[in-house]
């Protein structure tokens, strides 16, 4: 049997059965025992998949954002004792015609375990999840204490300045000349190497600036991240607490509640959102829970997000539609047979009431900005204005 050089395998994966050696990297003093297409290490037992066929596990599918539960279907060992598997849904069809997929990409997670994994797991789910402390408190600390170092060092600096402004024609001609002065600082510093020159200073302030303007542009950042939703955010409290997934200290980030941010985008229809999740849960709607198989928790549901958007997208066309019909339904009903003063008094009152309508709907349940409301009531008056002419 002759001696060959074993190298470690670059996953977590192909070395949970690594040789134990003081270098995991200079094994060469081991051997391998080829047997019936298998390798075993001599002295070491031979490695086993770290899931069986019958085992949930999760599964992020390429392209979507999230995992979601699958079942192991087929285990097989790879030529480099790595091991794959075919995985099914619930509706126990193969994943992908049957694909083989690596072990480090399939994740563990039962909705019993108490456990970071757990939690990490749920938080990624979906993105209404996606919950997070934003530690303002700690970024203005932060922002505090470079804003006061710079306080210091542009106050020697001034101070420095003042000096050689006061000083002779010498000392005022460093000012003058950006050469001039780091050549005196440099001989300045030759002498006396621990001696504060405005170059020093300078270059402790640009060290310093550089730090606080990205400090600033992070703060800014988490500023403007969204806060969640309150249904969201007592979603995952429930989640954290009623499983017990984390003791108690660790888990109580999500009662900051003003201190909480969501990295999910904020969406156009966030109100209509709320109306139809809460719509949802009363009626428990079959038809947009598509993605039940994302856990094993009775108690947890998920809904289609793209189902959602679909229902959201066509109530408000139909809202739109009403707007436009309702109004001039009204005015044709009202001056149609004999029109009076006071009905066409009525009819200016059914034209403003339905523009304030439309727009709240667009202030809601859009993200178009106060220029593109107005333009957009603008026309809408316009409309109903020249129907409302050409009918009286």
């Amino acid at each position: 049997m002759q001696s060959a050089d074993v190298q470690r395998p670059p996953t977590p994966e192909k070395r949970s059965h690594r040789v134990g050696s003081a270098n995991p990297t200079d094994v060469r003093s081991k051997s391998i025992v080829t047997l019936a297409g298998s390798w075993l290490l001599t002295g070491h037992r031979q490695p086993t998949p770290k899931y069986k066929a019958g085992n949930e596990v999760w599964f992020r599918p390429p392209g979507d954002q999230a995992y979601a539960a699958f079942k192991i279907a087929n285990v097989k060992k790879e030529e480099d004792g790595s091991f794959v598997y075919q995985i099914k849904g619930v509706n126990d069809k193969l994943y992908s015609n049957g694909v083989w997929v690596p072990q480090k990409k399939v994740k563990k997670m039962d909705c019993k375990e108490q456990s970071y994994r757990s939690v990490a797991t749920f938080l990624d789910s979906d993105e209404n999840f996606m919950i997070y402390r934003r530690f303002g408190y700690l970024h203005a600390r932060i922002l505090l204490r470079l804003q006061d170092k710079l306080r210091a060092l542009e106050d020697l600096l001034d101070d420095l300045d003042d000096e050689d402004a006061a000083g002779n024609e010498t000392r005022r001609s460093l000012l003058w000349s950006r050469d001039n002065d780091e050549a005196a600082c440099k001989a300045v510093t030759e002498k006396v190497p621990t001696a504060l020159t405005r170059t020093r200073i300078l270059d402790e302030i640009e060290v310093v600036l550089g730090k606080y303007d990205d400090w600033v542009i992070k703060a800014q950042q988490m500023v403007s991240l969204n806060k969640p939703a309150e249904r969201d955010s007592k979603s995952v409290e429930a989640q954290l607490f009623d499983r017990k997934l984390l003791v108690d200290e660790e888990r109580g980030f999500i009662y900051q509640k003003e201190d909480l941010i969501t990295l999910r985008d904020g969406r156009e229809m966030a109100v209509l959102d709320s109306f139809t999740e809460r719509l949802i849960r009363t009626f428990h709607c079959p038809l947009l829970q598509r993605e039940m198989e994302k856990t094993n928790d009775p108690d947890l549901h998920y809904y289609s997000k793209a189902r959602k958007d679909c229902f959201n997208t066509t109530i408000l066309c139909m809202v739109l539609l009403a707007l436009l019909v309702l109004p001039i339904l009204v005015l044709y009903k009202l001056l149609n047979n004999n029109p009076s003063d006071r009905l066409y008094t009525v009819s200016i009152g059914v034209v403003i009431v339905f523009v304030l309508v439309f727009s709240a709907v667009l202030s809601l349940f859009t993200k178009a900005k106060r220029h593109e409301i107005f333009a957009a009531a603008a026309g809408y008056a316009a409309v109903l204005v020249v129907f409302f002419g050409n009918i009286s």
